[in-house]
Parts: C-alpha cells; structure tokens; sequence
C-alpha cells in the first residue's frame, strides 16, 4: 500500500464517485490498485476476524490491547474488562487496520465514558512489551475516544480513508446507507471534539487510499493531545529551572548549587493520579534518551497541587553527559522491562547548555 503523508490546510471538494459507492465498514486495502470487487470481503476474510482483546494489570495501572479489526465481539471484549477503579488509570492500545464503523464508534464512546487513554501499539511476542502498530481505516474512530490521546510517531501512524459497502445492494439503498452514516459520523466527531476539517479529510479520501496524519495535523484537528511547550526561567546564580507542559501533564525540573554540589529536582503532574508513580521502583536521569541510574532519591507526593517531587544529586558523569545534550528528563520504571513499564517526560536542552557550565563553574 502507498502512503500519502497529509499536513493540513486539506482542501475542501465534492466527493468523487469511488467515495459515494464507498461503504459503512472500514478495512484495509488489498492493494493500491485493486479493483471495486477487491474490496468486497469473502466468507474467509481476514477482515471479517474480531480483535483480539488483552487484558493486563499492575499496581494501578490498567492496560487494554486491542490487536485486529474492529467488530462488534471486539466492543463487547472491551466493555467486559473497561472499569477502572479508584485511582487507577488505564490505557488502550490499539494496533488495528481497520473494521466495522459503527463498531468503531461504540468502541470510541466506551473509552471515553470509561476514562482510558489511547495509544498506537501491539504486543511483542515473549516480552508483553508494547512495540510499535498501525492504526488505519476505522482504528483512528476508536482512537479519538481517548481520554487523552498519545501520539508519538514512534509508536506507530494514524491512516484513514473515506467507508465503503462491504456488501453493494441497489443504488438507491446503498447512497441512504451512505448518507445516514456520513450524518452519524460527523456526529461522533463533534462529540469527541475533534475539529470538522479531520471529517473532511476522511470523506475526500476514496476508499482505495490511505491518507497517513501527520503529527502536525493531528494536534491542529484535535486527534492528538499533548503537545508540548517548554519554558526556561532567566538563570540565577545557583539555578536554573525549566517547565514543560502539555494537556498530558507538566513536568518542572531544577538544578541547583547545594553544598557544592548540583542536585536536580523535578516535579511531576502527569495526565493519570501522580501519586501512581509512587509503585515504581527504579529512576533514572536521561540525556539524549540514554538512562543513568539513580542510586538515592528523596521522593514526596504533594496532594494539595498533585505533584510528585524528586530529589537527588547529579553525579559527574551525568553532568558531563548533559554538557552535550539536546534533551534532559527523568524516568520511572518497575520490573525488567522498559516501554510501557517506564514513564518519563524530557525538556529541550539545547540552549541550557552553556548555563549549566556557568552552574558548575560556580558551584564547584
């Protein structure tokens, strides 16, 4: 299949012929070049295959993976095991190339009504880690339920294209079918607040393409939450302090000249109950991605403003490593594996470089 990578402005135009005798379930293409009859599904299509639903727990953390298409059973499967309880949070991970629209919908309407997050990805054989997916077709009208929406293209994309009739009757049937789902859909959107022009774009896109969202458009039509914007205070003479926030959560991180030595402080209010973090059981420093051990850290939960604080000194290989870096943050994790049992956030570094030599300088 060809991609085409979309960035908005998406001009406005009337459907083509391909989109009018396209159809109320949503599924991957055969192929770029397949003919109408292609995109009929048969008694053994794989896209007439339910999802698999996956359910996992830990501490108060709740993961839902979703891996195939997206039909009714699918829905019942995620209605079955959809409750959070207390202050747990959860999260749906979806790795999907498309399915039934309606299905989509209901899906969508559950995971917002219960309070999850949406994500891109599968499950790795062996590990349970979650590694990159897809989301296409009808996948990203089950995404757009998200609570929060977590978009990162390393995960995987989001692709649409306009529904199509998985069984043509008469004309006249058929375009009532089209019409009442086109109302249905726009619907569903607005409800979701997701901005109009993203419905535009699936119904100007005949069903024998894809359309992949960039990121930029996805946070322009509201797909996407989370993007982040970082503020540096004027250094002092033994600080500097920074913030990055998003609708996802905010992180605050300081350095600072204490005893002749630099100890870094962070605050975090993510998008899920703070105090959560509190289960896990290993932290380190990150620079550039790469992970440096936290041997002692003094950690507290703030629950009048919902922070979790941290603190801990910088050794000098840390310290080092940042006199280079583009990104500095701070991770969380528990068990052995890292992906979706490590939760970290970074700010942009690049131009706190020569701060923090001025920092060391002076505190040393």
């Amino acid at each position: 299949m060809t991609y085409a990578e979309y960035a908005r402005p998406f001009p406005r135009s009337s459907s083509t012929l391909a989109s009018k005798l396209a159809a109320i379930t949503l599924a991957t293409l055969v192929s770029l070049n397949a003919g109408a009859a292609s995109l009929m599904p048969g008694v053994d299509d794989p896209r007439l295959k339910p999802a698999t639903v996956l359910v996992s727990s830990q501490f108060k953390f709740k993961k839902i993976v979703i891996d195939g298409y997206i039909h009714a059973p699918t829905v019942e499967a995620f209605r079955d095991n959809a409750k959070l309880n207390g202050d747990e949070f959860g999260v749906v991970y979806l790795n999907s190339a498309g399915g039934d629209l309606a299905a989509a919908m209901e899906l969508g309407r559950l995971i917002r009504a219960s309070g999850f997050a949406t994500q891109i990805g599968k499950v790795s054989a062996g590990s349970g880690a979650v590694k990159p997916g897809i989301c296409e077709s009808a996948c990203p009208i089950a995404f757009v339920g998200g609570k929060f929406r977590l978009l990162d293209p390393q995960a995987g994309h989001l692709g649409v294209h306009h529904f199509y009739v998985a069984a043509p009757g008469r004309w006249a049937a058929d375009s009532k079918l089209l019409f009442s789902a086109d109302k249905d859909l726009r619907a569903y959107l607005v409800e979701m607040g997701i901005d109009p022009e993203f419905f535009d774009l699936i119904k100007n896109t005949p069903p024998d393409q894809m359309r992949k969202i960039s990121l930029e458009s996805a946070y322009y039509w509201k797909v996407s939450t989370g993007r982040e914007q970082t503020h540096w205070d004027e250094m002092s003479s033994d600080e500097l302090s920074g913030t990055v926030e998003s609708s996802t959560g905010t992180m605050r991180m300081r350095l600072s000249c204490i005893d002749g030595e630099i100890e870094m402080s962070t605050g975090f209010k993510p998008w899920f109950p703070a105090a959560a973090l509190l289960n896990y059981d290993t932290h380190d420093v990150t620079v550039n991605g790469q992970k440096f051990p936290i041997p002692e850290v003094a950690i507290s939960f703030e629950k009048a403003s919902g922070y979790l604080t941290t603190k801990t000194e910088l050794t000098e290989g840390m310290l080092d490593a940042m006199a280079d870096a583009e990104s500095v943050g701070y991770s969380f994790n528990f068990g052995s594996v890292d992906g979706d049992n490590s939760y970290g956030r970074s700010i942009d570094f690049t131009q706190q470089r020569q701060s923090l030599a001025q920092l060391r300088k002076q505190c040393n």
